[in-house]
């Protein structure tokens, strides 16, 4: 087949996603494909999350669960022995023997895998990276017409949207203080941070992962200032399972029948789910489980548990407020996150962005997080 006649597929975006598309496109397809994986960026496979070269932001799992194959989990952990990776980290690898790489080593594992597939694949299709971006899409007679930034237009015969997060930037509600030096809008510009006093008060506005890479940003550089963390509910990211399954977590997520339903006896709907959920952790014996154990059953049924209930978007949003609330509940509240030499790492809870404008015309520095929760 010519490459005039092949069909086209966009991708806008060159993520993990976008990358990962293309790579099991070209692996599974039957016909030679022309994939075009329209991306600003010069490497594709890394996005916002992994194309930090900052050496203390992390992925947040152990590099045995990070890859795109399923039929492949560890193919990631082979990478970083292979090339080194593991040996020029050797402080990714936890007490319990888990291996948490840098995000930068799995971006950079990400751009090898899809270079190695635009080389070679078993489809025989052609992968191009277009370095642009796309504007607009709509329906065509034959597929969809895309306008690219670069003035250019793709007609393909399929799109697909790998679009991942937007540039980070400052939300509205603070959009008064988004000007001001003192704001970071951006907390993975992490050279920023060398501009900070060593002693200056931090306030980050929320206490979720991109708090704590910021925190352990700011304790890489020596910073011994007081650090507050704005969060809604006074919490910070769980440890990992320490009961972790035997089993991989492409064999569990890909499961057909999850232990959660296979238990239950049909799928249930959301109330009986979240029932069966509350049951399932009144029953963790201290010791032997954790409340960890019945929320990766949820995980793993999910994709089982979304499809079925064709959820509005209102059951939707009701469902993760209840899961939400079960967390906390289960968590409870945290008012130390660690000291790390620095003076005590506070969470303070607040709900107004008023209570942000007057710590910084006190001269605090504000660390945009993604999420706003305050």
């Amino acid at each position: 087949m010519s490459h005039k006649t092949r069909p086209v597929v966009a991708i806008v975006g060159g993520g993990f996603s976008g990358a990962a598309c293309a790579i099991h496109l070209s692996r599974s397809s039957p016909e030679p494909l022309d994939i075009r994986i329209i991306e600003p960026r010069i490497s594709l496979g890394q996005g916002v999350a992994h194309s930090s070269s900052d050496p203390d932001l992390r992925l947040n799992g152990p590099d045995t669960i990070h890859a795109p194959y399923p039929d492949a989990p560890g193919d990631f952990a082979v990478w970083m022995a292979r090339t080194g990776e593991h040996q020029r980290d050797p402080s990714g690898k936890a007490a319990n023997g888990l291996v948490f790489a840098r995000r930068g080593a799995f971006g950079r594992y990400m751009s090898h895998e899809i270079v190695r597939h635009a080389l070679s694949n078993p489809s025989g299709s052609t992968i191009e990276h277009m370095r642009t971006q796309a504007v607009s899409a709509r329906p065509a007679d034959s597929g969809v017409d895309i306008e690219l930034a670069s003035g250019r237009a793709l007609r393909a015969g399929h799109a697909v949207l790998a679009l991942g997060w937007n540039d980070v930037g400052t939300p509205r509600e603070l959009a008064p203080i988004g000007s001001d030096r003192s704001w970071f809008g951006n907390p993975w510009a992490t050279d920023r941070f060398d501009s900070i006093d060593r002693h200056a008060p931090v306030l980050l506005v929320g206490s979720g992962l991109t708090a704590s890479d910021t925190f352990a940003g700011l304790v890489a550089r020596g910073h011994q200032g007081p650090v507050i963390s704005l969060s809604r509910r006074g919490l910070r990211p769980a440890s990992q399972n320490p009961f972790r399954s035997t089993r991989s977590i492409w064999e569990r997520v890909l499961e057909i029948e999850p232990d959660l339903i296979r238990d239950f006896g049909r799928c249930p709907n959301l109330r009986e789910t979240m029932a069966l959920l509350r049951r399932r952790m009144d029953a963790v014996l201290t010791g032997q489980s954790s409340w960890h154990v019945p929320f990766d059953e949820f995980r793993d049924a999910a994709w089982i548990l979304w499809d079925t209930s064709r959820c509005e978007p209102s059951v939707t949003w009701a469902w993760f407020q209840e899961i939400a609330l079960i967390f906390s509940r289960t968590c409870g509240s945290v008012t130390t996150m660690s000291s790390y030499g620095c003076r005590p790492l506070e969470l303070a809870l607040s709900r107004t962005a008023s209570r942000m404008r007057a710590s910084l015309s006190a001269g605090t520095t504000l660390l945009g997080s993604i999420f706003l929760v305050a």
